[in-house]
Formats: structure tokens, C-alpha cells, sequence
């Protein structure tokens, strides 16, 4: 969801100023969005984008300007892209952008007047090749999954009455270097396509091999494999916890190799992290008590899990379970659960380049999350370093993103501990490999004078967004910097 956020810029200490880019209010344009472009194969910020919407072309239609930025606000393309609304008080605005391979899949709305907000009515694509700057490929998403090609027709000739023109919900995510895949997952049809970078789709609603009534999404892959998380139910219609897979497929063979189960004998799992490795895949999460229906309840937790399997035999290579009571943490029980503060739950796990394990937690007790706290493990789970970070009880989550340190020398994490009043704080805090030190910063915000709000940059930098309140033509919009972390 597009935020704009109002602040007041202020400097931490442990910042050093660097590129500024200032975002001028137009006279006639109105200000669209700020994306970050962020580059998922190469676990780094490609760029940025800059969209500028005019809603009176024309009776019905739109116009949507953009700019690209590169990592140093450079900016190295301009363009415009005109949209066709379905009704001259319709408009058509930006959701967000996503980067993959030197291309862009710009989610687009159309939107109508309802009441006293805008609802939306339409959901349509460009895809932007940046190189030459051409909107290649320009859909509506019903399109991409309609089987009878005359109901779009009927859709076109304006035939629809209601605001719902998409009953779907779209959500799109690179699909590793070769083209961007798209879900429609509206109630209990879920539809799933690969769309190529020459706008061409494949690998559209890929079906489980497996018996009974499966729901099936791919979560990593590579050149020769495809990971799907699966869920699985013997009835399309059921109130019954669904068993979960990891199912891989092989895309030289075309069909699926085999499935992971999520559960075994003895235990239930949650799988919080999953990464393909030298023909291994690598799976890290939470085990729990096993009961009948295999469902996952916090205070069944037992503790961590490692499983390392053979991504061309499927059998497992390494398998590790570490209970809570072997970490010999105080205050934790056997449950996971901190005395006063709740039970865990992982946020973010990274692996390091000497194969330890970074564990990010909150703890969360009735509907507020509590505690804030990193789990530093080996390879074989055992515990290496435990950090306790003082925060506020609040009903938002806290770990915001993660992101890599100049050099990969290390990691740096983004946490916002907010309270239900008008104040909150920014932990900043920077792991690193080499001596597997655990830094903290944080900064206090007072929201009756000022909202900060921070982005992924470049590696060994953070984007800070500074907007202003009711700005008049050629004033300044908004303002970003990308502030070197010392």
C-alpha cells in the first residue's frame, strides 16, 4: 500500500550526509508514488521511480509520467505511459513498482468515485522494458488468467454497472532472473502464471501431481528447479488445517520430483526460511508438539529446526532439532515463551557466509508485540550469542527490513518500536560477520513534531524520506537522502 509519509528530517549521529533528491510539486501533475527497485537476484537496490499522474488528457484519458533512477538518483530514463479509463470521472493512479532483470512491472489501478473515497474498479500492468524505455506489454490482469475471451470484450464495451470490474486480488514477485510471478487469489480460486520479460506467459495454474485438493506457490528457483510451497486438503472445501509441503519440481523433466513434508512422526514444523545452496535446499523454522490435525499453536512450540536435503534425490542430507531448554536462555521456557513478554515469533533468519545463523524475534502476549530479540546460532543450532533489545509493548509489528553492509561485511536490520501514543524509536541494528558483533542505535521520534521514515539504499547506505505539508507549485514535495552508514 503507497504511504506519504510527513517528517521533519533530523540527522543521526551515526550517519553521514551524502545524495539528496528533491521531488517538485507540478502544476498540473499530481505526485503518484516514490518505489524503491529493489533487485531480489542481486540482494541489492537497483534504482528508484519516480511517477507522475494527469488526470485530464482527455474525458477518459490518463496519463501516467515517469522517471528511473539508478542507486545514486541519477536519473537514466523518462517516459509517459497514457491509460484508458472507463469513465470521464475515473482515474488511474500507481500502486507500486517491482524490478526484475532490467525490467519493471508497474501495478496500475483504475479507480471511481464511491461516496466520499475512491474505489477500485480495475487492475492492469505495464511491463517497462528500461533499456528501451517501451512499455512492452500493457494488461489488464484478468486477461492474463480469463479463460472466455468474450467476457474481457463485454468488460471493454463498459457492459459492467458496479464498481467491482475484478473481483481478484493480483500480487506479483520476481521470478528469479526470468520474468515476474503473478497470483490471483480471490477467496477460494487461486490462479498462478509465470509472466516472461517478452510479455508471454507459461507455467500458468501448474497443478499438483499429488492427491486431494492442493494450493501451490513457488517461493525460490533456479535454472534447474522450482520450489513450490504447497498446502494440501482432501476437499476444495474444508475447515480442516491443510498438511503443508515443500514440493520441487524440475523443469528439465517438466513435472514435480517430490515433496517435502512440513510435519513428521513426532513433530509439527514451520518453515521460516528456505534457500537453495549447492544442490542443497536448506530449510530453517519452528518445530511444535504434533497433535492430530498437525495445526500450529504457539504454546505447543518446542524450539528451532534445520533440514538440509538433496535437491536431486530428495533425501535429507542433515536434520536438526534444538529445543528452547538446550539454548539456555533466562527467562525462556521450554515453549518459547519469555517470562512477562510472550511467546517468540521469527520475523527474519539470515544465513551467514560461514553458515551461521541469525535468528530475528518478537514476542507477542494477547494481541501486543512485546519483546525484540536476535538468536545468534551455529550451523548445528547451537547458540553463539542471545541479545535481549528494550522495547515498548505495541499492536504493529517491529522488524521492518534487512539489508546488506558495504562489502558484505554484514547486515543491517530496521526495526520500528512503536507505542499506541505519538511517540516511538528506531533501532538500528548492525550485525557483523567477522566477529559476529551486534551493534544497536536507536533514535527517538516524537510524532507531535515530526515522522521519520526509512528505506533500502545501496549497500552501506539507508534512504531516509523527509515530505512536507501542503507544498504550492515549484516547492519542494519531498526530499530523499542517502545517508552512508558510518
Amino acid at each position: 500500500m503507497k504511504k506519504i509519509i510527513f517528517i521533519i528530517f533530523i540527522s543521526l549521529g551515526f550517519f553521514s550526509q551524502a545524495q539528496t533528491y528533491k521531488i517538485i510539486k507540478e502544476a498540473n501533475g499530481i505526485f503518484d508514488g516514490f518505489y524503491q527497485l529493489y533487485d531480489y537476484n542481486k540482494e541489492d537496490i537497483f534504482g528508484y521511480m519516480e511517477v507522475t499522474r494527469y488526470d485530464k488528457v482527455s474525458p477518459t484519458k490518463r496519463k501516467l509520467k515517469y522517471k528511473i533512477l539508478d542507486k545514486n538518483f541519477n536519473v537514466i530514463k523518462k517516459g509517459e505511459i497514457i491509460k484508458e479509463a472507463h469513465a470521464k470521472k475515473n482515474i488511474v493512479t500507481t500502486e507500486k513498482a517491482i524490478y526484475n532483470n532490467g525490467y519493471i512491472l508497474l501495478f496500475n489501478s483504475e479507480k471511481a468515485r464511491y461516496k466520499n473515497t475512491y474505489e477500485t474498479v480495475a487492475q492492469m500492468y505495464d511491463l517497462i522494458d528500461i533499456k528501451s524505455n517501451k512499455s512492452i506489454d500493457s494488461k489488464y490482469f484478468d486477461e492474463l488468467f480469463e479463460k472466455n475471451p468474450k467476457n474481457i470484450s463485454k468488460l471493454k464495451k463498459h457492459k459492467f454497472k458496479s464498481l467491482i470490474f475484478s473481483q481478484s486480488y493480483f500480487n506479483a514477485e520476481p521470478f528469479g532472473d526470468e520474468g515476474f510471478y503473478i497470483s490471483n487469489g480471490y477467496a477460494l480460486s487461486f490462479e498462478t502464471l509465470v509472466l516472461g520479460f517478452d510479455g508471454k506467459t507459461y507455467l500458468k495454474n501448474i497443478k499438483s501431481p499429488y492427491k486431494g485438493y492442493w494450493l501451490i506457490a513457488p517461493i525460490k528457483t533456479n535454472k534447474n528447479y522450482i520450489i513450490f510451497f504447497g498446502q494440501n486438503t482432501m476437499k476444495k472445501i474444508t475447515f480442516a488445517k491443510p498438511n503443508e509441503y515443500i514440493l520441487v519440481y524440475d523443469r528439465a523433466a517438466n513435472k514435480f520430483k517430490y515433496k517435502i513434508p512440513l510435519f513428521t512422526n513426532k513433530y509439527t514444523l514451520k518453515q521460516e526460511y528456505l534457500d537453495i545452496k549447492d544442490d542443497k535446499i536448506i530449510i530453517i523454522g519452528k518445530y511444535f508438539v504434533k497433535n492430530k490435525k498437525d495445526r500450529i499453536k504457539a504454546k505447543n512450540a518446542l524450539g528451532f529446526y534445520k533440514r538440509v536435503v538433496d535437491i536431486k534425490t530428495g533425501k535429507y542430507i542433515e536434520e536438526i532439532y534444538k529445543p528452547y531448554k538446550d539454548l539456555h536462555i533466562p527467562n525462556l521456557n521450554e515453549k518459547g515463551r519469555f517470562k512477562r513478554e510472550g511467546t517468540i515469533s521469527v520475523r527474519h533468519i539470515d544465513v551467514t557466509p560461514q553458515g551461521n545463523i541469525m535468528i530475528l524475534a518478537e514476542t507477542y502476549k494477547g494481541s501486543y508485540a512485546k519483546g525484540l530479540y536476535t538468536f545468534l546460532l551455529d550451523k548445528n543450532l547451537n547458540l553463539i550469542k542471545f541479545k535481549n533489545f528494550i522495547t515498548k509493548p505495541s499492536t504493529n509489528y517491529k522488524f521492518d527490513f534487512a539489508q546488506d553492509l558495504i562489502n558484505n561485511k554484514g547486515k543491517l536490520y530496521i526495526f520500528y518500536d512503536k507505542d499506541n501514543r505519538k511517540e516511538y524509536n528506531i533501532h538500528f541494528i548492525i550485525f557483523n560477520y567477522a566477529d559476529n558483533s551486534i551493534t544497536e542505535k536507536t533514535k527517538h521520534i516524537n510524532l507531535r513534531k515530526h515522522f521519520l521514515s526509512i528505506g533500502r539504499a545501496k549497500k552501506g547506505y539507508i534512504l531516509m524520506i523527509e515530505a512536507f505539508k501542503k507544498p504550492k507549485k515549484g516547492q519542494k514535495q519531498m526530499e530523499l537522502r542517502l545517508e552512508k552508514i558510518d
